[in-house]
């Protein structure tokens, strides 16, 4: 009887040894897909702040600074100021 129960046992730690690796694999399998999972998502994060310096370092070329637009106002105003200087100085004139 003994006869019978060894290869029963056998068996049995067969099929424990085979359940251990179907987990052990679905771990790998889920580690690897959360590893893939997380480099793609850093990947695409990373993309996306190279996008925005790209950007924020070319605004000074597409962009007017405040200093520049205010010392442009400022020219202009003097231009208007001599224009109404000479259209005053003409209409004293007649």
């Amino acid at each position: 009887m003994s006869m019978d129960w060894q290869p029963l046992s056998l068996i049995g730690r067969k099929i424990s040894e085979d359940a251990a690796m179907d987990y052990q694999v679905a771990f790998n399998l889920a580690l690897t897909l959360a590893a893939f999972l997380g480099g793609w998502t850093l990947n695409n994060i990373s993309k996306a702040i190279q996008r925005l310096d790209d950007d924020v370092r070319g605004m000074p070329s597409k962009y007017l600074s405040k200093d520049d637009y205010r010392d442009d106002l400022r020219r202009i105003e003097d231009m208007l100021g001599k224009i109404f200087d000479r259209l005053d100085s003409k209409v004293d004139k007649t």
